[in-house]
């Protein structure tokens, strides 16, 4: 029982960075960006080697199935990479990403209401909008 991760307290990360050191991810950050705006692939590759945890993690918590929140992740960085240009400030990028992967997540969570089968025959075993299965069961 001698786990020596259980003998080391638990740094967050945010704690773990000094202010040097988080002024140098930001710097790195804008550079990044500028880089990828410039047509840099390998650049962009960063960005999103830096950032898919953090999209893929706001997707999950936001639609709750792992693989939807994989295609989300993939929709929301070939939104990033399309409008990059547009981007002024390089010190807004992460809550510019974030925001994408919101407005992605409720745009494909409201799409996948309109189109589902059960919300397109939600009438048919009563006159409510979304029958139980039981309800329909017993008018079987």
């Amino acid at each position: 029982m001698n786990d020596p991760r259980a003998q080391r307290p638990r740094i967050k990360p945010a704690q773990a960075l000094s202010a040097t050191a988080r002024a140098g991810a930001a710097l790195q950050d804008a550079q990044l960006i500028q880089r990828s705006q410039g047509g840099d692939m390998s650049a962009f590759e960063g960005l999103v080697a830096k950032y898919s945890n953090l999209v893929g993690s706001i997707a999950y918590n936001i639609i709750g199935d792992v693989h939807v929140a994989g295609d989300i992740t993939q929709d929301t960085f070939l939104k990033v990479y399309r409008h990059l240009p547009e981007l002024e400030e390089a010190k807004r990028f992460k809550g510019w990403l974030c925001s994408i992967v919101r407005t992605t997540c409720v745009s494909r969570r409201s799409a996948r209401r309109g189109s589902s089968p059960r919300a397109r025959s939600s009438g048919a075993c009563s006159g409510r909008r979304r029958p139980s299965w039981r309800s329909c069961a017993r008018r079987s």
